[in-house]
């Protein structure tokens, strides 16, 4: 039997670790408190948990409490004075970013069946606007050069999405350019598939190559096809 070490026992370690016992790896995790300091000490976290997260625990079946928590509905915000009372007290109730009909709000933890879905993809410079480019569909990108400076994103990588979308700054703009993207799909199609040809090496069989490269470290023989 394999022996896997994860140091952290935090949530993510946790979670790592009873997936891979429920797949035959023996596990060890490593912490600087103890296990009784962790049953017994104080919450270290936030309680709080997002949707991200609460997939990986369904996928592992470690779901055990969802349909028991209460769900995040409002938030709330305060600010002592520092004389027993509160320069800001204020709470309000949350309500979906998106409604009606024809809004939809993703609250899955994966973005990729949102990409295969759309037929155009507005984002300011996201990663994931790069890994749109690979189904060769509009791409409006919105100008956000205050984004860019603060996140020191390289400005080759700036280059290469003003080359392959389509750039705006204002919702007017956004919605010329999404009528006109819906109407011309294939307008800057060349130029799209050479960027994303130059981003993504072998696109679709990283993990294939991926796993195949674990596997090899892992000494193990691949699961026949």
């Amino acid at each position: 039997m394999k022996r896997i070490a994860i140091i952290g026992a935090g949530q993510s370690g946790l979670q790592l670790g009873l997936g891979l016992l429920n797949t035959g790896y023996e596990v060890t995790l490593y912490s600087e408190r103890t296990a009784d300091e962790i049953h017994d000490g104080h919450v270290m976290s936030s309680q709080c948990m997002f949707d991200s997260a609460l997939e990986i625990e369904r996928d592992l079946g470690l779901n055990y409490w969802e349909d028991k928590c209460p769900k995040v509905e409002g938030i709330s915000l305060a600010v002592p004075d520092g004389v027993g009372g509160k320069i800001i007290d204020w709470a309000a109730r949350l309500s979906p970013a998106l409604q009606g009909p024809r809004g939809h709000f993703a609250k899955r933890g994966t973005i990729a069946p949102y990409l295969v879905a759309a037929d155009l993809m507005i984002s300011d410079h996201s990663s994931a606007a790069f890994e749109y480019l690979l189904l060769d569909r509009p791409l409006i990108r919105i100008e956000m050069p205050e984004l860019i400076a603060r996140t020191n994103i390289p400005p080759d990588y700036v280059a290469l999405m003003v080359e392959a979308s389509t750039s705006v700054r204002t919702v007017a703009q956004i919605l010329e350019g999404v009528e006109r993207g819906l109407a011309n799909p294939n307008s800057l199609a060349n130029t799209r598939r050479i960027v994303a040809e130059e981003l993504f090496y072998k696109p679709g069989t990283a993990t294939d190559r991926a796993a195949q490269e674990i596997y090899e470290l892992m000494e193990l023989a691949p699961p026949a096809t």
